[in-house]
This record gives C-alpha cells, sequence and structure tokens, in this order.
C-alpha cells in the first residue's frame, strides 16, 4: 500500500528516496520473518499487555527518579540508570512480539496496521508538544537565574531524556495495547 502521508507526488519521487524506501521495506520484511517465529509464549494479548505494564512501570520510575534528581542528585542518578537502561528489555520484547509496527514502512502494512501505526504516532506528537513547551519552561526559568547548578542542570538533563524516552515508547505501547491475540493456525 502506498504511504498516504508522502508529501511528495509518487511520478516526481527522486531515485534516492525510491531506493531508501525499498531498503527500509526490504530491512523491514526481513527483521520480520526471522523474528516472527521466535517467543510464542509472549505473543497473546496477556503477556504482551504484561510487557506493556512492566515497560509503563519501568518508564514511571525513570520519570520519577528523574525528578527527584532536581533535589538528591547522587541518590536520583543510579535509579534513574537503571530504570532507563531497564527499559529497554522489555521495549525490545514488546517490539520483537508486534513485529515492530510503529517504526515500519507504509508499504509493508496492511490499512489495519496503517491506520492504527499512525493514530499512535498521531496522540505521541500531541503529546510531544506539552512536554516539550514545559522543558522548555523549566530551562527558561532556570535561565533567567543568576546562577544555576551544576546538579540542576543534569536534573533538567535527565528530565529531558526521561521524557523522551516515554513518548518515544508509547506509539509501541499503543499498538501493542490495541493488538488482538495472534491467530491460531
Amino acid at each position: 500500500m502506498p504511504d498516504p502521508n508522502l508529501t511528495i507526488p509518487a511520478g516526481s519521487m527522486p531515485r534516492w528516496l525510491v531506493r531508501s524506501n525499498d531498503r527500509r521495506i526490504a530491512t523491514y520484511e526481513r527483521r520480520a520473518a526471522r523474528y516472527s517465529h521466535r517467543w510464542p509464549a509472549l505473543r497473546t494479548r496477556r503477556t504482551r499487555r504484561a510487557l506493556v505494564t512492566l515497560l509503563m512501570l519501568t518508564l514511571l520510575v525513570a520519570v520519577a527518579s528523574s525528578i527527584a534528581t532536581f533535589w538528591q542528585l547522587a541518590a536520583a542518578t543510579p535509579v534513574f540508570l537503571i530504570a532507563t537502561l531497564g527499559s529497554l528489555i522489555p521495549l525490545t520484547l514488546i517490539r520483537i512480539t508486534n513485529d515492530a509496527v510503529a517504526d515500519a514502512p507504509a508499504q509493508a502494512l496492511d490499512e489495519i496496521q496503517l491506520a492504527q501505526r499512525n493514530a499512535a504516532r498521531s496522540l505521541t506528537y500531541v503529546l510531544l508538544i506539552p512536554t516539550g513547551i514545559a522543558i522548555f519552561l523549566v530551562t527558561n526559568f532556570l535561565g533567567h537565574s543568576e546562577y544555576v547548578a551544576g546538579e540542576t542542570v543534569t536534573a533538567v538533563g535527565w528530565l529531558f531524556v526521561a521524557a523522551l524516552l516515554s513518548l518515544a515508547c508509547l506509539p509501541d505501547i499503543l499498538l501493542t495495547w490495541w493488538l488482538p491475540d495472534d491467530e491460531q493456525e
């Protein structure tokens, strides 16, 4: 299916972009074929939702600990780093069990998958705007101070990383939550 969100008409698309899209599709299909049979026990709706819950908990701990770094940088930083790195494990398992639909090229998806992917991305984009504004306001407020401690700058950085990681995981979270059980063959 052609990408309905592509702004370049199909007839005037540069060759390099066509080749790039073809490579993305081939890579996606190769990766989907490689991982489609792995971990069949994780491909039930209940297990996928448990993975989503685990991912959301690790992201919540990452965000909470990044906020805590404003007061206790030394104590909260290890918790933040463990939660951030720990979130990569359920995220990887989620991406394997839902075939990484959130990042798939449009041509490799059917109509339902494409609509769900676009809805998840749209919601993430809508949430990215107030998050960016909030981080801007925090940095703007700190920028008007005569002196800003290095710990505060680090805490703002951790908060920014935690917020962006959470929003980057949101399409995968939504798509996995919406995904029905695989049909038995």
